[in-house]
């Protein structure tokens, strides 16, 4: 998650960003998740095309609470979802 973080808030080359699109750049009418940092999330044509991280990056990032999605830094972010039980994998 924290390679996504750094791709919706530009810390990485632009071609990598480019690769995610935030909700709030693709539809023009206000709703919950286009006030938020929502990415949009690929309709995969294949089934092993939903191991890729544009598939699995923003599913797992739109599931993250939006207080920490919204973290100021890099490493508040970093601790806090460490801390929060939602993705305990590592």
């Amino acid at each position: 998650m924290e390679y996504i973080y750094k791709v919706v808030n530009g810390l990485l080359l632009t071609e990598v960003c480019n690769m995610f699109k935030l909700v709030r750049d693709t539809d023009n009418r206000t709703t919950h998740s286009s006030t938020g940092c929502d990415l949009v999330v690929p309709n995969p044509s294949l089934v092993t095309c939903k191991k890729d991280i544009k598939y699995r990056g923003p599913l797992y990032w739109n599931i993250i609470d939006i207080t920490i999605r919204r973290s100021d830094s890099f490493i508040t972010f970093k601790n806090t979802r460490r801390s929060s039980d939602m993705f305990n994998y590592e």
